[in-house]
């Protein structure tokens, strides 16, 4: 038998679901920024599960890349190359800041297609 606290609880439990599903969807797709100082495009690619990948076609670089969304807190995670993106979302952009390695840091701005 199904009580009221079990339908506000179960009810809630469905809220909090959908709105993670809708963070992932909103994050699936494919991103495209440029890093300003080495003037070198990016295109990040993510599934609705958050893995996905990074290309660097100038570099001719293609490796795994990990995106979290926690509300509108973005980090994406590229272990190849010990690089880190941390920003916010809003609607299709992700804006923050790149960081690489032991001391490289750039702006990046990454745009939905």
């Amino acid at each position: 038998m199904l009580t009221r606290r079990s339908i506000i609880v179960g009810g809630g439990l469905t809220l909090a679901l959908s709105s993670v599903m809708s963070g992932q969807e909103e994050i699936a797709g494919t991103w495209k920024g440029t890093l300003p100082k080495a003037d070198l495009p990016l295109v990040f690619k993510f599934g609705a599960n958050g893995s996905g990948s990074v290309d660097s076609t100038k570099q001719s670089f293609h490796t795994a890349a990990r995106i979290k969304l926690s509300g509108s807190d973005v980090t994406i995670s590229v272990p190849a190359v010990q690089g880190t993106f941390t920003g916010t979302l809003d609607d299709n952009k992700m804006t923050g800041t790149w960081v690489q390695g032991s001391g490289y840091s750039d702006d990046l701005v990454l745009v939905k297609e």
